[in-house]
């Protein structure tokens, strides 16, 4: 198109120069091609994208695209074309061409993105087109279907929680979930009851005594756990908080591989259930994560009427702040006043001098275990002790 344009300028004095027949040729080739360029429509071919329900955050994502040749025409030069990405987001691997597709087959177009934003996205379509011969136009396209997908928060490397030991109350836990294996601790022997299990019966212990003997086990239950992350940025760091939402993934995930139940999480001052499940448990939390969003100093009733349903049964609440003051003292107070033990997990800036912050060590926190990591050491993938 700029190559007749430029010619057609080039010989508007037609009389003196015979370059407008450059143009000539030009034009009438764009026309033709422009014309012709349905005859090039993928007749019976349909296009299937594939891709995963969660993206990691920072990691490559394999999209991939079956393209079905259903007619008996053959197809060449099929050109796939993607949709633009979201802010964020780059392409990794762009889709070949497919140099030939005929009739009754099928090729595979693998396409790969990275996409560094947290939340929701919604990918437009794929569009896959015939090239025309020059390469002048292409004939009409075929679209693939939207694509829906969560891009969750990468993981902190969070080897342990420490938490407190059980309480008696946490009887209630989830008995069933402990009471195989070795989770039983044994206590030792008593006489048979009817209804004991027979795989208890103590053989060695009735032959001595003539009388059915069982052991006896202490059933355990799993420490619930719940986990509050503060979403406040009032001092305008967000790497702070993407560092606290990666905290709270790798501690829930730590938590589950211990075999504690995660059961709520709060964020943004609203309270979530996990619901049952290891594996669905952290599949919630992941994307409840991914939505996080900035949020304000949390409020000390706020935080405690967001736990009142859960903190009967709740053994620890791990809380994981961007900086400690009188405010998230009050709260982990108030926690601690009903019994329910608290820890607290400090993601701050890097000191720049190498001294500690003396605001956070004037505030009084009766009991509250503090650990202090930094912004620099979970973006690293450094192994974290919490």
């Amino acid at each position: 198109m700029i190559a007749a344009v430029a010619t057609g300028i080039a010989g508007a004095q037609s009389d003196a120069t015979q370059v407008h027949l450059i143009a000539a040729a030009a034009f009438g080739l764009l026309i033709a091609s422009l014309i012709v360029r349905r005859l090039w429509r993928l007749d019976g071919v349909r296009v299937r994208l594939s891709a995963p329900r969660r993206v990691t955050a920072g990691e490559s994502v394999a999209l991939s695209l079956e393209v079905h040749n259903d007619g008996d025409r053959t197809h060449q030069d099929v050109r796939v074309n993607g949709p633009s990405l979201p802010a964020g987001a780059e392409w990794v691997e762009q889709g070949p061409a497919i140099p030939l597709l005929p009739g009754g087959e099928r090729a595979c177009v693998r396409c790969a993105a990275r996409f560094t934003a947290r939340g929701e996205f919604t990918l437009e379509p794929f569009r896959l087109a015939a090239v025309l011969p020059l390469g002048l136009f292409k004939g009409p396209s075929v679209s693939s279907q939207r694509c829906r997908f969560t891009v969750v928060p990468a993981a902190a490397r969070v080897a342990r929680v420490q938490l407190p030991p059980a309480h008696e109350r946490q009887i209630e836990g989830c008995p069933q979930a402990s009471s195989t294996g070795d989770s039983l601790e044994l206590l030792g022997v008593r006489p048979y009851r009817p209804g004991d299990p027979v795989r208890h019966l103590h053989a060695r212990s009735w032959a001595r005594t003539g009388v059915p003997v069982v052991r006896e086990f202490l059933r355990e239950s799993l420490p619930r756990i719940g986990i509050v992350l503060d979403t406040d940025v009032s001092a305008g760091n967000r790497r702070q908080l993407e560092a606290c939402v990666s905290v709270a993934a790798g501690a829930i995930a730590a938590l589950s591989a211990d075999l504690a139940r995660v059961e709520v999480l709060v964020t943004n001052g609203r309270r979530h259930r996990l619901g049952d499940g290891a594996d669905s448990r952290m599949q919630v939390a992941l994307d409840l994560l991914a939505g996080v969003r900035a949020g304000v100093t949390p409020h000390r009733e706020g935080i405690l009427a967001s736990l009142a349903p859960d903190l009967h049964h709740l053994s620890c609440v791990v809380m994981i702040a961007r900086r400690w003051d009188e405010a998230r003292a009050s709260i982990t107070r108030a926690i601690e006043a009903t019994g329910v033990s608290c820890r607290v997990v400090l993601v701050e800036p890097p000191r720049v001098d190498g001294s500690g912050d003396d605001r956070a060590e004037a505030a009084e926190r009766p009991s509250a275990k503090l650990i202090r990591i930094t912004t620099e050491s979970v973006e690293k993938g450094e192994v974290l002790w919490l």
